[in-house]
């Protein structure tokens, strides 16, 4: 449950410093229900459907693994 609302609120700092929108969905076998931050239910669905609309050629252009960001970054 601490995990939980740590990442919450990190996740609330990153969006804020960062000024971008995030989302989290949080899963639990101790609980049966699935939680969801921001618990504004519209500000979620805004968020998600912007992930869930954008195509795998898109997502391939933000993600990077550690060898890829030193390769792109190095001198």
């Amino acid at each position: 449950m601490k995990r939980k609302e740590c990442l919450k609120k990190k996740l609330k700092e990153v969006s804020i410093l960062c000024s971008i929108e995030a989302c989290v969905i949080v899963y639990s076998s101790y609980e049966p229900e699935l939680e969801v931050w921001p618990e504004d239910n519209t500000a979620f669905q805004n968020v998600l459907n912007a992930f869930l609309t954008k195509s795998p050629m898109e997502w391939r252009k933000f993600l990077l693994n550690q060898d890829s960001y030193i390769k792109e970054t190095s001198y």
